[in-house]
């Protein structure tokens, strides 16, 4: 029993290797590990040359990729931080906003072209309506107009015999005297 408390209220590991019996002794339970016989708890203890040897290399290709590791992703910060610092730069702002400026005046120019092509197409409609309404354009079609004192005259009624008037042509004028004025029959 003073074997088994000392074996677990011991600091350093514990290898349990009594002997070549098959029966388990207590101090097996107590300890880190157990090997069959006293030899195989020497070679527990102690690591295999072979693998001691391996050791080296290992560890050089695990610094190695932990290295390049590293290395390739202090390359993508380094590539980051490059990039935020060109899009960062006066000159880069300076040519966004020279380039929003142009698109800015291209949609500008092509806003106003299509505001003066709809006042154009506008102004014919009027133009053409207005041509269509006009007395002078009856004219040219064989009516004439009277005019008496540069007033126009719409019915025959409103005149006087021996009054002078004008008539008006769709090519020019004529001054006439009226003679007689015969009632609508």
């Amino acid at each position: 029993e003073k074997v088994t408390m000392a074996v677990a209220e011991c600091v350093t590991p514990v290898i349990s290797a009594v002997g070549h019996e098959t029966d388990t002794a207590l101090a097996d339970y107590a300890a880190d590990m157990r090997a069959p016989t006293p030899s195989a708890a020497a070679e527990l203890a102690t690591p295999d040359m072979s693998q001691l040897r391996k050791l080296p290399q290992l560890m050089r290709k695990r610094l190695d990729a932990a290295m390049e590791q590293r290395l390739d992703q202090w390359e993508r910060e380094l590539k980051a931080l490059s990039l935020r610092i060109r899009s960062a730069s006066p000159e880069n702002r300076l040519e966004l906003s020279e380039r929003r400026c142009v698109a800015y005046r291209e949609k500008l120019e092509l806003l106003m072209r299509a505001k003066l092509d709809r006042s154009r197409l506008r102004l014919e409609r009027a133009v053409s309506q207005l041509t269509a309404l006009s007395p002078f354009n009856v004219l040219s079609r064989g009516y004439s107009l009277v005019e008496r004192e540069g007033e126009l005259v719409s019915a025959a009624s409103e005149l006087c015999e021996d009054e002078e008037v004008t008539i008006r042509f769709c090519d020019s004028q004529a001054r006439a005297k009226i003679t007689e004025i015969i009632p609508k029959g």
